[in-house]
Order: structure tokens, then C-alpha cells, then sequence
């Protein structure tokens, strides 16, 4: 578990097989990318914060401070963007981590902000102490898959682990290639 720069740096040191997780843009120029399917990213606050309440703007997060991973990590790169192309400031950081899981404890008892997959909101997940702020420009569209490099030797016990994570990702994906 980590966050997709130190993934990738592993990755490509040679050592990890593979690594689950966000598509990045230049993927196919080196790397083998095998399809799982779409992840939204949005942004969360703990339940009863102040923008849980009532219409938001995308300006309205900048008020608060934020729990945000490392400028190298795609998801950031993200966020930054989203603010800097509607002529905002980035999201101001109060804390800095590269601890997916600690993310939302961290936060629940805050007024802090965080950038988190919808999928780790909810009951008995990860973000469950965390609700998302609803807002079209702060949601991020990616897409996960387990990824490769395209150099390496596949070992069976690999191929057979990408072929159940494409099975249990569900039959949304009998449609989508596997680009190798």
C-alpha cells in the first residue's frame, strides 16, 4: 500500500511484480496496463463540517486547510490543477502524508479537507468517519489497473493474480481491451 510515486519508483527498481492502482497518462510507453476499470477521487470532510451544509463552491475550499499526499503524487497534481485552472490558489496543506489508510481518522475530529477515492467513503470502509463534499469541478475521473513493466518476466503466479483482479472487478469490464 502507498501512494502511486513510491509504487511506480518500486515498480521500476524492480522491487514489485506489479502495482494496483490510478493510470497515468504516459503508462503505455512503458508499462504493461491491465484494466480494472474507473475510480472517481472527490473531496471529503469529516460529518457535520460546515460545507456538508448547503450549495459549495470550488472557492469555498480554500477557507480550509487540507490533508493532501505529496506534489508527486498524480492526485495532487490534480487538485492543484482544478484550483489553478479556475484562478485560485491552491489548496492550502496543514498536513502532509502519505498514509492513505490514517487519512481519515486524521481528519474526523478536524475541519480539514481531503482528496479521497470514493470508494474509501462509507460504511466499514477506510473513510467511513468522512463524507464528500459534492462539487463537479473537484471530482477527479481515473482509471485503476494493474500495471507492469512492459520488460519484465511475468511470472504464472502474476498472470494468474491480474486474471482474478480482473474477475472479481465484475463484468463491467468484458468490453475493455487489456492494453499490451
Amino acid at each position: 500500500i502507498g501512494m502511486n510515486d513510491v509504487l511506480r519508483a518500486m515498480l521500476n527498481d524492480g522491487k514489485v511484480d506489479v502495482i494496483v492502482g490510478p493510470v497515468a497518462k504516459d503508462d503505455d510507453e512503458t508499462y504493461t496496463v491491465h484494466r480494472l476499470g474507473d475510480d472517481s477521487v472527490v473531496v471529503a470532510a469529516a460529518r457535520g463540517h460546515a460545507l456538508t451544509r448547503g450549495r459549495v463552491t470550488i472557492a469555498d475550499l480554500q477557507d480550509y486547510g487540507w490533508v493532501l499526499p505529496a506534489r508527486s503524487v498524480v492526485t495532487r497534481q490534480w487538485i492543484d490543477a482544478a484550483f489553478a485552472s479556475r484562478g485560485l490558489s491552491e489548496p492550502r496543506v496543514d498536513i502532509q502524508t502519505n498514509n492513505i489508510s490514517l487519512s481519515p481518522r486524521l481528519i474526523a475530529p478536524t475541519d480539514l479537507l481531503t482528496f479521497i477515492s470514493r470508494r474509501n467513503l462509507g460504511r466499514g470502509r477506510v473513510g467511513e468517519p468522512l463524507v464528500e463534499i459534492h462539487l463537479a469541478e473537484t471530482t477527479m475521473q481515473r482509471e485503476v489497473a494493474v500495471v507492469h513493466l512492459k520488460s519484465s518476466y511475468v511470472s504464472p503466479v502474476v498472470e494468474r493474480f491480474i486474471a482474478v483482479l480482473r474477475d472479481e472487478a465484475g463484468p463491467a469490464l468484458v468490453d475493455l481491451p487489456t492494453r499490451d
